[in-house]
Parts: C-alpha cells; structure tokens; sequence
C-alpha cells in the first residue's frame, strides 16, 4: 500500500538527442494504493507551451505495470537540437497531439493523433549504407569452450533477450503534415546535397509489435528546392508542385518522384551552331531554359537524371524561326530536315550541354575548335572538366580523387584591350591534406589560363603556383603558422611567414 501525495515544487530535465528541455513546476502526483494518479499533470517546454497528462499507472502486479493515460499537447516543442546533438535528425519541431497509452507492460499501446505545427522545420541525413554493411561485417561472436558447457548459461541469454524485448511498445500514430512546415533531407553529407521540401501529407507511423519503427503514407509536395553542391557545382533546382514521396515501411528510404528545374537565360548560337542554320546570328541573342533534374527512386539509391527544355515564356524579340529550330535541337525527334540532330538521344551531349549551362552559364559547341583556341594544356584542363557532369552529377569528383580534398574554380571575364574586347576565363584547380591528426595541412594549386593566353608567358617546368603549409596552434585552428608561396602574375609571386 502506497498512499500520499508526490510535490513537484521546480522541476528541470533535459533529453540531449532533442536539445530540448522540459519543466515541470507546482505538479502533484497522486498515490492510491497501487496506483499513480495523473490529474491534469503538466509538463511545459523551454516556451511555456503545456503537454498535460491524465490518468493512472497500475503497480499491483508488479513487475508488470498497467498503463491508462491520455495525453494532450498544443504547439509543444519536441525537438530543439542541432547537429552536434544528434548526427541523424535535428532542427525545431512543434506539433498538437493527442495520444493514449493503454495497457500491460510490453503489451501497452501508443495511439493517437499528432499534427506537425507551422514553421516546424526539420533536417534528416540519410544514413550511409557503406558504413551499415561495414558494421556488420564486423561483428565477432566469442563462443565458450564446448568442453566446459553448462546449462546455465542458455538460460542467462534468454532471460537477457526477453528483457530487453520487454521495453518495445507497439505505437500506431497518425501524423498530419501542413505545407507550412518544411523538411529537409540531407541525401550526400559528404557532397552537401540536400533536399527541401513542404507539402502536405497524411502519414501513419509507428512500433510494430516486434519494434521495428515504420511509416506508410504519401507526402505530396507543394514546393521545395534540391541544393546540388560539389566544389565547383553549387546550384539551387526549384521543385515543380505535384512530386510525391511514398513510404512504404523504412522510414529512411521513400520512394521519390520528384522533378525540379534550374532557369538560365542563354544564347542558343553553339547549341546550333554544327547544324549551319541560316541567320545564325539570329541565334546570338539570349533565350530562355529550363534545365531539369529529375529524381526517381528509393532515397537511399536514388540515380538523378537531366533533361533541357525551352521555358514557356521567351523574350518578344525571338523569332519563331529560332524557337522552332532550338525546340527542334531539343526534341526526343531527329529531323530530317537540315540534318538536325537532337542532343536528347545523345546522353553523353545532352550531360554534356547541362554541365556547360550549369558551370558556364552557355552551350557548348558540338564543333571542340570552335570553343577551345587551340590545343593546350589548359584547353585539355577544360575538357576534362566537361566530363564531371557524365558521371552522375550529384557524384561528379567523389571516386576520381581520394585521400585530398579537391577544390575546383572557373571564373570568365570580359574586358577592352587596345580598343578591342577580349574574354579571359581562368581553371584554378587545388588540392589539400591533412596530417598529424590535423595538425599540418598542405595545399597545393595551379592556375590554367584557358582563355587570351598569346600574352602570357609560363614556366612549363612548373607544377604548382601556390603552395601554403599551415600547422594548428590551438585545436580549434584559430591559431596558426602558415608558409606560403602564391603567384601574383606571371613573373612575381608572394613568399612569406605569417
């Protein structure tokens, strides 16, 4: 027999993975008998919001415990954390729910309805299937020596497993999702591709009976962005409204249907250019595109593909004779007239005139001469260059170089020289390591002049331009000593200590 009351004068605790905090403050606890009793029992989070409980737990048949609780809760934080508390999921999260808990131990149930709360916005990193199959290889099983085997020890290990299968909780909620709340899914940690996403959705997610965590349901989104970013590609894609993804059971690994577009305005003059049309300098003026990236497939494989399409609005001073030939050149259709040919059944130069748009904001010429002056090692610098985007974009440089970290920088520019216009474009391309835990890092670079080089003059012996040694003082690298070497033009560098 247990009777009384239990006095929560000023209550704190703190559950770290969600950042959040939660008090509790002038709260009583009710003991009958055998029975904790809950009566309108307040726990508010860091902004006063309530989440207030109602009913009994039941000790009488101890160790089994007999849950009868109701829970209600109005725009109650329940994640508040950032990336250093939890690696799999963080951000600010706030939802109204209605839950009931009912039950006997093990057999208990969790059901009940939760509505994710405007400018709820939560970040989710897909895990890393290298590092899950690496975990299980690595498992080592000890097994004790058959010759000293007891009867005990079998016993012991069940014991343990129905211990531990006695703390999973079947959960069955019905989640309802606004498209004023956003969601964003971290695809590649290691390139920085993300996923942005609002939408509405009708989700039921949960615990099985075996404690496996589900979700069911489809997301319907209404806009959203996919951030694609790899050193030299840091481009934003609008999603178009009307993509879905569609959970059929894993919770990290909906199947997406997604499509979203990247707008640049460009002359059409070297996307046409091999197929001598007639005014081509009609060609030069700028028209409207829209570069698409389209996603289908389980999120934890997903392979993006591209497209290139005219935008439905082009400026009024496009002929109709150069829309109908570039909407021509990007047809899924060769035409037999003028000897055109579709880039689209080429994926090699489709990817190829995708990359020259998202890089170099313009096509590429079919005819290489026309582009490149020349053969050199800075036009072969560029080519290589074009190949990244053919070998998955969102993956473009991850396999090529390994062990450094690779920094790549393309800048074009225009100007006057001696009464005529000239262009200059410029491959900065580096490489950096780390060593004694950090401690040392050494970088390496080199220029490539890929355009307007009659004037310059190089050492062709040359490796590198810049070199810099930088060695940490203080373990947050505030403080360092750095030995450097950068060249200012062709003939004068910078050397110092500092």
């Amino acid at each position: 027999m247990l009777n009384g009351n239990l006095n929560f004068d000023a209550v704190a605790f703190d559950i770290t993975q969600l950042g959040s905090r939660y008090v509790i403050n002038k709260q009583d606890l009710t003991f009958v008998n055998q029975q904790v009793k809950f009566k309108n029992f307040t726990v508010s989070d860091t902004l006063n919001q309530p989440l207030i409980v109602n009913g009994d737990v039941s000790f009488a048949n101890i160790p089994d415990v007999a849950y009868d609780l109701k829970v209600s809760a109005t725009n109650f934080m329940v994640l508040n954390a950032t990336q250093k508390d939890n690696d799999f999921f963080y951000g600010k999260g706030f939802v109204d729910a209605n839950l009931i808990v009912k039950g006997v131990s093990s057999k208990a149930t969790i059901d009940g309805d939760i509505k994710v709360k405007d400018n709820s916005k939560i970040t989710v990193v897909m895990p890393d299937n290298t590092a899950e199959t690496s975990e299980q290889d690595d498992i080592i099983v000890f097994v004790k020596d058959r010759k000293n085997k007891t009867t005990a020890e079998p016993d012991s290990v069940k014991k343990e497993h129905y211990a531990a299968a006695d703390l999973f909780t079947e959960m069955s909620l019905n989640i309802e999702v606004n498209d004023k709340s956003e969601f964003i899914i971290i695809i590649d940690p290691l390139n920085g591709d993300n996923l942005k996403v609002k939408g509405k959705a009708q989700l039921n997610a949960g615990i099985s009976q075996g404690g496996q965590p589900y979700i069911l349901g489809l997301y319907e989104l209404t806009e959203g962005s996919y951030d694609l970013s790899f050193e030299v590609l840091k481009r934003q894609f609008v999603i178009q409204k009307g993509g879905t993804m569609l959970w059929s059971g894993d919770p990290t690994n909906a199947y997406a249907n997604i499509t979203a577009i990247y707008k640049v305005d460009v002359a059409p003059y070297d996307l046409v250019l091999s197929d001598s049309p007639a005014n081509l300098d009609l060609y030069r003026q700028k028209m409207s595109f829209n570069v698409l990236l389209k996603m289908e497939g389980y999120l934890k494989n997903i392979q993006p593909s591209f497209a290139i399409e005219l935008a439905d609005v082009q400026p009024s001073s496009v002929t109709t004779e150069v829309y109908d030939k570039v909407k021509e050149k990007l047809s899924t259709k060769n035409s037999s007239i003028g000897g055109s040919s579709s880039i689209v059944n080429n994926t090699a130069e489709l990817n190829k005139q995708v990359f020259a748009l998202l890089v170099l904001n313009r096509f590429f010429s079919e005819k290489s001469g026309d582009f490149f002056s020349g053969v050199s090692p800075e036009a072969i610098a560029r080519q290589s260059v074009s190949k990244l985007l053919s070998d998955q974009l969102d993956r473009l440089a991850s396999d090529l170089v390994t062990g450094v970290k690779l920094n790549v920088n393309l800048a074009s520019t225009q100007g006057y020289t001696n009464g005529a216009l000239t262009g200059r474009t410029d491959l900065s391309v580096g490489l950096s390591k780390a060593f004694l835990n950090e401690k040392l890092t050494v970088v390496v670079g080199r220029n490539f002049e890929l355009e307007n080089t009659a004037a310059s003059q190089r050492n062709s012996a040359e490796i590198f331009d810049n070199v810099s040694l930088n060695y940490s003082l203080s373990d947050d690298g505030r403080y360092m000593v750095r030995v450097y070497r950068k060249k200012i033009n062709t003939r004068q560098f910078w050397k110092g200590l500092s």
